[in-house]
């Protein structure tokens, strides 16, 4: 399957489009003014990892807001569920390489997997906005113990120059009706910090309670950017069987 346009020219006119689009977005605007007027900072980002055809606008629309001119961000520490392997712990990557070229990953002691889709669709944005380095950590079965031991691991690498990016994609395969009352419950439990997996339908729970373990300890506060599913981003394809996207910031 073809995530995202595998020629490199390609591949960044589509992204620019996403970001550019991101940019005149009224919701994004306003988080931006309100970052700014508030100085405030960005620790970290939901974004989904479908095709960049569903779901390319809707991470775009986080993404927009560290378009990383100022080199302010230049690490990312990227957490997402595991699709290929079924494994207990965290593993991380041994190679990310997209059209626009090889991005080097951070020295860690996690065992190297292979490919894993949710890592490696964050990878071209990255690269766009001037990350130098990636820390990509798959999740698969872990406790609760365990969550909170990988949230105090990734607090750790986490400094001014690193952003946390939640790689997950919300419901699948619901009608689109039911998709948004499913997806706005998850993510009313997000923005509220409740580490309740039972309330999250997401392929990425543990990696979300991951990222509000750590928001809950710093005091971060998240907020939805946007929320679309797959009946909205790609309406050819009908809205009795789709998958939701959210992006949002903390």
């Amino acid at each position: 399957m073809e995530w995202y346009p595998s020629d490199s020219k390609k591949l960044k006119k589509e992204i620019e489009k996403y970001l550019s689009q991101a940019e005149k977005e009224k919701k994004v605007q306003e988080i931006k003014n309100k970052i700014k007027k508030e100085e405030k900072e960005i620790h970290g980002l939901i974004v989904p990892h479908a095709g960049y055809e569903f779901s390319g606008s809707v991470a775009a629309k986080a993404y927009s807001l560290i378009n990383n001119k100022d080199k302010k961000f230049k690490k990312a520490i990227i957490i997402g569920p595991s699709h290929q392997a079924i494994f207990r712990g965290v593993s991380s990557v041994y190679k990310l390489k997209t059209p626009l070229g090889e991005m080097p990953i951070m020295k860690n002691s996690y065992s190297p997997g292979s490919y894993e889709h949710s890592i490696d669709n964050q990878i071209p944005f990255l690269q766009y906005l001037g990350i130098e380095k990636v820390l990509p950590l798959v999740i698969g079965q872990v406790s609760i113990s365990e969550i909170e031991e990988i949230a105090k691991k990734v607090l750790k690498k986490k400094d001014k120059e690193t952003i946390i990016i939640i790689s997950t994609d919300l419901s699948h395969f619901n009608s689109h009706k039911k998709a948004n009352i499913i997806d706005k419950s998850t993510i009313n439990t997000i923005e509220k910090l409740e580490r309740n997996a039972e309330n999250l339908d997401a392929c990425g729970i543990d990696p979300l309670l991951i990222m509000m373990e750590i928001a809950k300890k710093e005091e971060w506060k998240p907020e939805l950017i946007e929320y679309k599913n797959s009946g909205d981003t790609m309406p050819s394809l009908g809205k009795e069987k789709v998958v939701g996207y959210a992006s949002m910031v903390f």
